[in-house]
């Protein structure tokens, strides 16, 4: 469940996350974006690369685009200048329960981290950290 919802959050968190200072603001286009997730105790994993398409529609309605399906409910969205937060609850077999935050590095960048502790049914708990960056590569394909 928790690599679903990762896998979610990085392809959606970049247009979800408005900024106050339209200089910043994300550009539609073809996005990729990278992370690394460690767990606590463990050397990490190795690191994910994927792409998204990101509309105007999509930077402009953050809640259409903030990833998580309907057992995830995300809260305390906020921005300050070029950062933005939020936290996250999602419930299911088990629970998962983080914050998150963003850095906005131009209109074709960004970066940010996840924490998010997991506990599944049978299972230890978990606290993972996923640090990711985020880079426009031009245009969506047609």
């Amino acid at each position: 469940m928790y690599r679903r919802l990762l896998t979610l959050m990085l392809l959606g968190i970049g247009p979800a996350l408005a900024t106050a200072d339209p200089a910043l603001q994300l550009q539609e286009g073809q996005w990729e974006i990278s992370s690394q997730t460690d767990a606590l105790g463990t050397s990490g994993s190795a690191p994910l690369t994927t792409q998204a398409c990101y509309s105007k529609e999509d930077i402009a309605n953050r809640k259409a685009a903030i990833p998580g399906d309907e057992q995830c409910e995300v809260a305390d969205y906020q921005t300050a200048g070029r950062v933005a937060t939020w936290r996250i609850n999602c419930r299911g077999p088990g629970e998962i329960v983080g914050n998150g935050s963003l850095s906005f590095d131009s209109a074709t960048a960004y970066h940010g981290e996840i924490e998010l502790r997991v506990s599944m049914p049978g299972q230890a708990e978990q606290r993972l950290t996923t640090r990711y960056r985020a880079r426009r590569l031009g245009d969506c394909p047609r």
